[in-house]
């Protein structure tokens, strides 16, 4: 099929948010294209956005201050319909900071903005 395929797991707290929340990402591509004719892992490159510790973008609740906790506390949990659904719905959910640097870097490779910094970026790992 003339395909080039990578995957690596990335956790949300390598992008300042408060948990982990680890999401496999995998990404295929045609060997044809810029970003498999450079040699260099589309992951690596996003690494470079993972510069962030758990907590840095959004608290993490104990750093929290009384008011960012009474927004993020309900009082009576059985009030909010389908509860449980939701929270099963957001535990799977992916965090959009990463999604961006994965469209971000290969539009980036794309376009020939990487160009300069290749070499570099294969010395980098999560």
């Amino acid at each position: 099929m003339d395909y080039q395929v990578e995957w690596s797991t990335i956790a949300a707290a390598n992008f300042g948010y408060n948990h982990y929340r680890h999401r496999t990402f995998v990404m295929a591509y045609k060997k044809n294209t810029k970003l498999a004719e450079t040699g260099v892992s589309l992951f690596k490159i996003v690494s470079k956005y993972a510069n962030s510790s758990p907590g840095s973008r959004y608290p993490k609740p104990i750093d929290m201050s009384e008011a960012q906790a009474d927004y993020t506390r309900v009082e009576d949990t059985r009030a909010i319909k389908l509860r449980t659904k939701r929270l099963n719905a957001l535990g799977n959910s992916v965090v959009n900071d990463i999604v961006f640097a994965i469209l971000d870097s290969l539009a980036k490779i794309e376009l020939g903005e990487h160009k300069a910094k290749l070499s570099s970026i294969n010395q980098i790992d999560f």
